[in-house]
């Protein structure tokens, strides 16, 4: 695995450089509805262990914030009261919201959608390259819900992380979650992705593994200004 992230690091920007144009094309036609309406899946993409740990942990939930919108919230607001889904594409955002309108028996839904520019496949920043003004959009995905919980005067209980920015989005979930709250957070393709993620979770603890998903909690006892530190450098990182 450590050879595959090293894989990873070192040819990241070359292989991004070599397909961006074909993801430029993909974007421009996606805002300009190209490929119809997008199709939205009843229920969550995970392997069978940790999708029944999801059901779980949704079975006990009353609210719950997921980064990152699909089957997952289409499953969700048939049973948890709030379900908060954060999302970068604002075209597929909408196909969600209208599946989840057509649900007789629901419970309240929020979405919420962060403009971070042109998007390529699964939400993903068309350009990557790290500037001032496009991480300044870029920081806005992580803390959005946060600021939609605060005016709700809601806290979660669990945690879906399967969107954009995610070693971000754990810590700035971690920041933002008050003192004392129980709540269970999940990650899924864990292993896939980069060695941000090892750092995000020292703050965490409780980490249980399910093939390529993972369940863990905030360490009660982190480093509030150290983990705020590394979410500083993280904002950058939008896998």
């Amino acid at each position: 695995m450590g050879a595959a992230l090293n894989w990873r690091a070192r040819y990241r920007k070359p292989l991004d450089v070599v397909r961006f144009p074909w993801r430029f094309a993909w974007a421009a036609a996606d805002r300009l509805g190209c490929f119809g309406k997008p199709a939205i899946d009843s229920s969550p993409h995970l392997n069978p262990v940790a999708l029944a740990r999801w059901r779980d942990a949704i079975g006990r939930s009353r609210v719950y914030l997921e980064y990152g919108a699909g089957g997952s919230t289409v499953e969700a607001v048939q049973s948890v009261s709030h379900v908060l889904s954060v999302e970068t594409n604002r075209r597929y955002l909408e196909s969600v919201e209208a599946r989840v309108a057509a649900i007789p028996q629901r419970g309240a839904f929020h979405p919420i959608y962060v403009d971070i520019g042109w998007t390529a496949p699964w939400g993903r920043p068309l350009v990557t390259w790290n500037v001032k003004a496009r991480v300044e959009r870029w920081r806005r995905y992580p803390a959005a819900p946060w600021t939609e919980l605060g005016d709700l005067q809601l806290v979660p209980d669990f945690v879906f992380i399967d969107g954009r920015f995610r070693a971000a989005s754990i810590l700035e979930s971690f920041l933002s979650l008050p003192v004392g709250a129980d709540c269970l957070f999940m990650l899924d393709d864990y292993d896939a992705r980069t060695g941000d993620y090892g750092r995000a979770l020292a703050f965490a603890t409780g980490v249980k593994e399910f093939d390529r998903t993972i369940t863990f909690r905030r360490d009660p006892a982190f480093d509030r200004e150290v983990c705020r530190q590394l979410l500083e450098r993280l904002y950058c990182d939008p896998d």
